[in-house]
Order: C-alpha cells, then sequence, then structure tokens
C-alpha cells in the first residue's frame, strides 16, 4: 500500500517538471534557472542542485561499495571498491548522453531476465505469509510512503535532460513508464522476499533482495547466484551514470566549457563523488546520512519545480502553446 502512494511524489514531480521546461521552451537547463530567477540567484540555484546531485551520488556509490565488500569481496579494501566504481562512473559519464542512454537500456533487458530468474526460489514459498492482507497500521503506513517516496528519488534530473531530448512530447508517456515499470518491480521484489522469507525474518535482514538472490540455484550453474549478486549490486551503482552525466553537464553549462574538455569536468565531478564516500565511517553512518540526504531529495524534487512555477507566474511568463 505505501509503495503505490509514495509514487505519487515523483509522478507530481514529473509533471511539474514537464509544464515547466514546456512553458519556458528553447533553453537548457542552466538558461531556465536565469530565465526565471535572474543571473545571480539562477547561478546560486543550479550550484545547489549539482552539490545536491554530486552528495547524492557519493552515497549510491558509497552504499553499494559497502555491499559489495560485505558480500562479495570481503579482503578487498573500501577504497579500491570505491575507486572502481568511480573510474566505471566516469568512462560512461564522459562518452556522453549516447552512450549514458545504451547502459541504461542493455542494463534494464538484463534486469527482465533477472526477474525471471528470480521466480526459481518461489516453490520455497508460503503463501500464509502474505497474510493478512489488509492490516494497516497507520503510523508504519506514513513511514513505509516517505520510504517509498526515497526509492523514487532521482526524477528531478529531468529538468536537465529536458533540452536533449527531441520528442518531447512522448517525455509524459516515457516517464509514466518509467515510474509504472519501477513501481511493479518494487512490488515483485518484495512479494517475492516475504514469500520465501517471512515479514518476521525480512525485517531483520539488511539486504533482503541480496539473501533472497543467494537461494537462486540450477544444477548447470551452481554458482550463478554470484552473477546474478554482482548484476543487481551493479544495478543500484547505476543511477551514479546518469546523475552523474547530469551533474557535468550543468557544470559544463554553467560555466561555458565546450565539449572538447566535458571529461575534464567529468573528472571532477566524479573525483568529489569519490572523495564524498570516502567520509562515512561504516554502512550504519551511511544509512543514517541516507536518511537526512532522503529528505533533501524530496524536498528537491517537488519543492524545486514548484518554486520555478512560482517564479514563472511572479515574472509573467506565458509562453505555454
Amino acid at each position: 500500500m505505501a509503495l503505490p502512494i509514495g509514487a505519487l511524489v515523483p509522478l507530481l514531480s514529473l509533471f511539474m517538471i514537464e509544464r515547466i521546461c514546456r512553458r519556458v521552451p528553447g533553453v537548457n537547463f542552466i538558461e531556465l534557472n536565469q530565465r526565471l530567477l535572474g543571473k545571480t540567484a539562477g547561478f546560486i540555484m543550479v550550484m545547489l542542485f549539482i552539490l545536491y546531485i554530486i552528495v547524492f551520488e557519493s552515497i549510491v556509490i558509497r552504499t553499494f561499495a559497502d555491499v559489495t565488500k560485505i558480500y562479495m569481496l570481503p579482503a578487498t579494501p573500501l577504497w579500491v571498491i570505491l575507486l572502481l566504481v568511480a573510474f566505471s562512473v566516469y568512462y560512461v559519464i564522459s562518452k556522453g548522453s549516447r552512450v549514458v542512454a545504451r547502459i541504461n537500456e542493455l542494463i534494464f533487458y538484463i534486469l527482465l531476465i533477472t526477474l525471471i530468474i528470480a521466480l526459481v526460489p518461489l516453490p520455497m514459498g508460503d503463501y500464509n505469509n502474505l497474510l493478512p492482507l489488509w492490516e494497516i497500521d497507520p503510523a508504519g503506513l506514513m513511514k513505509g510512503v516517505l520510504y517509498s517516496a526515497f526509492a523514487f528519488e532521482g526524477l528531478e534530473i529531468l529538468l536537465v535532460i529536458y533540452s536533449l531530448v527531441d520528442k518531447k512530447e512522448r517525455i509524459i508517456k516515457a516517464g509514466l513508464t518509467a515510474i509504472g515499470i519501477t513501481l511493479g518491480v518494487y512490488i515483485y521484489i518484495i512479494i517475492l522476499g516475504i514469500l520465501v522469507f517471512g515479514l518476521d525474518l525480512i525485517k531483520l535482514l539488511l539486504w533482503p533482495g541480496i539473501y533472497y538472490y543467494k537461494t537462486v540455484s540450477f544444477t548447470a550453474f551452481p554458482r550463478l547466484e554470484f552473477f546474478l549478486l554482482a548484476f543487481w549490486i551493479g544495478l543500484g551503482a547505476r543511477p551514479a551514470f546518469t546523475m552523474g552525466f547530469a551533474a557535468s553537464l550543468s557544470l559544463s553549462q554553467l560555466f561555458n566549457i565546450n565539449d572538447n574538455r566535458f571529461h575534464l569536468v567529468a573528472l571532477a565531478a566524479v573525483t568529489a563523488m569519490f572523495g564524498l564516500a570516502l567520509i562515512p565511517g561504516d554502512i550504519f553512518a551511511v544509512f543514517k546520512i541516507w536518511d537526512y540526504v532522503g529528505l533533501v531529495a524530496l524536498a528537491v524534487s517537488l519543492l524545486y519545480p514548484a518554486g520555478l512555477h512560482l517564479a514563472a507566474f511572479i515574472g509573467g511568463l506565458d509562453h505555454e502553446k
């Protein structure tokens, strides 16, 4: 119940961002802010947005570096894992928007295969674990809605990439499809996890999805779970490709850096992510930071586009066709 309600946050953000970008056509993210907020305030807001992305992605790559160390490479120093992740992120985003898009498309198709494989442990599940279906704790529901909204973070980068989209009339449809697929995948994995582990046990697991895939095995591929875990850990770091590109693109547009030096901007952004990712002491400190970052992300996804709409209204701008 909490997931569908939490999905309303990115849905609202999608519509607000699409409408404000349509209202001020023919401009990029930097120009949009400076047009609506003025040059100085626009510059400050863009810098704050870039800082938000870099901090957000530093926590993302740190989280999945910790997961990799715990479940796959316990003897490898954390900084080495982070360095490898950071290098991968830099390589992808330095190649530009087409490569970032192709990587996301490839990961999506591999994801479909892993979701089918996830049905293998289903015979071990107990359908009684899903009962009672409609027992709802109001306080727990509200907390669940908040954390569910965190799971959809990242849609706000549409502000940056809107100007790169050729067929802008398809943005709403594509956004709705993306939110629907994300919601479906979350519900699918949660139901499978509860069926196999039960609600009481799943609350005690740090990463239930990873434990779930560790139960997958085939006679012909006895170590298949290793590849599944590697993919899911890589999937978790995937947002760094998209949001890292958004931060690099914003920086290059803000300081009028030409395409030939875009790789240097990407290097600076990823280096900042890497440095920030080294700061938390352990995985529990990362979780505590996630609580604050999640709230900031929630505010950015809703209040930022709402503020731009307000600025457009006050400024009397109306270029909507």
